[in-house]
C-alpha cells in the first residue's frame, strides 16, 4: 500500500468518527505510523495541526446539521462529543466567529471546510540527492527564536532571521566563537501538535554566552541543496514525497540544516538538510 492511500485511510477514519474525542494515536494507526510522525507529516504538508483540522471539520459539518437538518444545538453538541451545548457554542464561536444560534439566521456569512485528500502529482524530474550517515553526539550553541509552520510562515520568517543576523553583526560574532567551519540551522523543541518549534542559527561547541543544544548520536538522511529556495523546496519534498515512501520514519531528534563557509564557483551556496531517521518497524 502506498503512502497517499495510507494518509487517505487516516482522513477517512476522521470522517467516519468525527468527534472531539478522536485520538491522534488511532488516526495515525490508519496511516501505519506513530502518532508523532503522523502529526509531524500532517502539519508540515497542510500547515494545520491535526487537532485544528478536526475542529474545523466538526464545525463545518455542524453548520450543515444546524442549517439543513434543523438539528438543535444540544443535539449537534452531543453528536460531536461535547458534554454540553455551552461548551460546543464556545468552540463553534472560536472557529466560526459567531454563536451557533446566530449561524442559522438568514444573511449570516458562514464558512465551509471540505475534507482533505492526498494525491501525488507528477511534475517531471524529481531527483533528490541524499546519503545516509550516522553522526556522533555534539553540542551546538547559537541564536534562537520561536516559529510556527502554520500557513508556511516559517519559510518567510526564518530567512528574515538569517538576514537580520547577517546585517547586525550577530552571525559574524557567533562564528568567531568556534574553530569549526560551517553554520547550522536547527529545528527543535516541537510542540505536541508539531506546528510550533524553536529554530537556532548555531555553530559547534559550547558557549556560556549563547543558548546551547545537545545533539545525541543519530542517523540522518542528508540531502544536498543549492541555495535557500532549493533547501525549502527540498524540505517540502522530503516530507511530502521521500519520507513517507522511504522505509524510514522521522526520529525524535532535531532537524538540521548545514551551511559550509563559502559559496561555490558559480555563486550558489551548497547546503544540506539533515533529517533524523530510524527504520520503519
Amino acid at each position: 500500500m502506498d503512502w497517499p492511500q495510507q494518509m487517505n485511510d487516516a482522513l477517512n477514519y476522521i470522517e467516519d468518527h468525527l468527534s472531539i474525542n478522536l485520538e491522534a494515536k488511532k488516526i495515525a494507526e490508519q496511516a501505519c505510523c506513530s502518532e508523532y510522525n503522523f502529526q509531524r507529516l500532517f502539519s508540515f504538508i497542510t500547515g494545520l495541526s491535526l487537532a485544528y483540522y478536526i475542529r474545523k471539520r466538526i464545525m463545518s459539518e455542524a453548520t450543515k446539521d444546524l442549517l439543513i437538518k434543523n438539528m438543535s444545538v444540544l443535539d449537534v453538541s452531543l453528536k460531536y462529543g461535547y458534554d454540553s451545548s455551552s461548551s460546543f457554542a464556545r468552540a463553534f464561536k472560536q472557529i466560526e466567529g459567531i454563536n451557533p444560534n446566530d449561524a442559522i439566521k438568514e444573511g449570516k456569512e458562514l464558512s465551509s471546510f471540505s475534507p482533505l485528500s492526498f494525491q501525488i502529482q507528477m511534475k517531471g524530474s524529481n531527483d533528490m540527492k541524499f546519503r545516509i550517515e550516522k553522526d556522533d553526539a555534539f553540542t551546538l550553541h547559537g541564536i534562537a527564536q520561536d516559529f510556527t509552520n502554520k500557513n508556511g510562515e516559517n519559510f518567510v520568517q526564518i530567512p528574515n532571521m538569517w538576514a537580520k543576523a547577517g546585517t547586525d553583526g550577530e552571525l559574524e560574532k557567533l562564528t568567531k566563537t568556534t574553530k569549526d567551519t560551517g553554520v547550522f540551522g536547527v529545528c527543535y523543541a516541537f510542540s505536541n501538535d508539531c506546528t510550533a518549534f524553536r529554530y537556532m542559527i548555531a555553530v559547534k561547541g559550547q558557549s556560556k554566552d549563547y543558548e546551547e543544544i545537545k545533539i545525541k548520536p543519530q542517523t540522518y538522511a542528508k540531502f544536498s541543496c543549492l541555495g535557500v529556495k532549493d533547501l525549502q523546496d527540498t524540505t517540502k519534498k522530503i516530507f511530502a514525497e521521500w519520507l513517507p515512501d522511504s522505509g524510514y520514519v522521522h526520529a525524535d531528534s532535531p532537524e538540521l540544516e548545514f551551511y559550509p563557509p563559502r559559496a561555490n564557483d558559480d555563486g550558489k551556496w551548497p547546503c544540506e538538510v539533515w533529517i533524523p531517521i530510524v527504520k520503519r518497524k
